[in-house]
């Protein structure tokens, strides 16, 4: 089990007019992130409108990366939320 820390969530419109719903969540140990969709590196970036980008996007190694919803839940289970503060969620989750 592991522990991650939600920063933000997101609705964004693409340049193809589809919408995403978007996740920012962080590996509270500031290294290693996901690699698929909308992470750091990711090619769906160039789906993203430059102006949406320059708010959101992160290509640093720190721990920060977006996933999309159904990334989510593909990729995690047993998902249990709790409050560390009342201004940072965190959640526990196996990797599947």
């Amino acid at each position: 089990m592991h522990e991650y820390a939600v920063l933000d969530a997101k609705p964004i419109k693409r340049k193809d007019g589809k919408e995403e719903k978007l996740i920012q969540l962080r590996n509270p140990h500031g290294m290693g992130e996901f690699k698929g969709n909308y992470s750091d590196k990711s090619k769906e970036w160039e789906q993203v409108p430059e102006d949406v980008q320059e708010k959101i996007k992160n290509d640093k190694n720190d721990g920060k990366f977006w996933m999309n919803f159904p990334d989510m839940k593909n990729y995690y289970s047993q998902v249990r939320p709790y409050f560390y503060k009342w201004w940072l969620f965190y959640f526990t989750a196996h990797i599947n």
